[in-house]
């Protein structure tokens, strides 16, 4: 004979109507994460006419826990998580539990996913003590991880693990954001020593440029045409404005426009990194250093070659490099 009762409110359950004879009572689905302190003996007697309330089951919850914690992009690719590497958010997170049987890919086992925050941040809460995989299944396009957790994951009894975390880093040239932004204006004319040309201390919203008006960089005082028409001797200054984040080496080239000449002395470089030099302007007849970052290596008016160094997180710090050239 065999049935099943499921218990009240209360925790009370009852099998009525028993004949006279051994019994068996058992628990199939305890609380996840319970464990048992009280249980009745393996066979119990029943004698006829007997109300028999003893049979008791008795659980201790067991303390949960958690496991977390960030999915970042390792720009620098050092395994760890550093100041200025932002988390990926929306990223889909997996975790499985090898159940009460301490096995995976078996019926008992724990499947929950979840998505990171905006700052990359994920968690999963409630777990028992036991053994545990964490995986992200959609990492982004063009990268490849730089810091994956063990396998397994051992999470103790009301622990709270907070070193489960992924790094990616860039695979391919142009993935991901960039470390070096950088936006040029012109931000004065000068006409016998006389400024003209327009208002350089505006905010010129190029259209359809991604990146001139993010807010690290604002404000992007300058113009990027003149209204007035140029004529010999005028001195336009040029500013590019440049934002760099964890980036080794930073190496600069911006070649002198045709129909201009390069004016001497007006190199000014403001925020550069760490190893930086000042900007130095190469002629037309001066070989151009070795591993120049320039687009033409015969220019023929020359070009201001700047080594802006190395820059860990530098977030709302914008910098620029500054010089003039002359028109013909």
């Amino acid at each position: 004979m065999s049935r099943t009762a499921t218990t009240d409110n209360n925790g009370r359950y009852s099998f009525p109507n028993l004949t006279a004879g051994n019994y068996r009572v058992a628990v199939s689905n305890p609380p996840t994460g319970a464990n048992p302190v009280q249980t009745p003996p393996t066979t119990i007697a029943l004698a006829s006419g007997q109300n028999l309330d003893t049979a008791d089951f008795g659980f201790t919850q067991q303390q949960l826990g958690s496991i977390g914690d960030t999915v970042f992009i390792d720009t620098n690719r050092s395994n760890s998580q550093d100041s200025g590497e932002r988390g990926i958010s929306g990223a889909t997170v997996t975790l499985t539990g090898a159940g009460p049987d301490g096995q995976f890919g078996t019926a008992d086992d724990i499947n929950r996913s979840t998505t990171t925050d905006q700052n990359g941040r994920y968690l999963f809460p409630n777990l028992p003590a036991g053994n545990y995989r964490v995986t992200v299944s959609d990492r982004p396009a063009d990268f490849t991880p730089t810091l994956v957790p063990p396998e397994t994951v051992t999470l103790s009894a009301g622990q709270n693990l907070d070193t489960v975390d992924f790094g990616f880093a860039a695979s391919a040239v142009g993935a991901g954001e960039p470390n070096l932004r950088l936006v040029k204006r012109i931000t004065n004319v000068l006409r016998n020593n006389q400024s003209i040309g327009g208002n350089f201390n505006t905010f010129d919203d190029g259209p359809g440029d991604d990146d001139n008006n993010i807010n690290q960089l604002q404000p992007v005082l300058g113009i990027r045409d003149l209204q007035t028409a140029l004529q010999s001797g005028d001195e336009v200054e040029y500013t590019i404005y440049f934002l760099a984040q964890n980036t080794n080496d930073v190496r600069f080239c911006d070649l002198i426009p045709e129909g201009t000449s390069y004016s001497n002395g007006t190199i000014n470089v403001v925020g550069s990194g760490t190893g930086a030099d000042q900007g130095t302007f190469f002629s037309p007849l001066a070989p151009l250093p070795a591993n120049n970052a320039c687009l033409s290596q015969t220019n023929s008016r020359g070009a201001v070659i700047v080594n802006f160094g190395t820059f860990g997180d530098s977030s709302g710090n914008p910098a620029y490099i500054r010089f003039r050239v002359r028109v013909d």
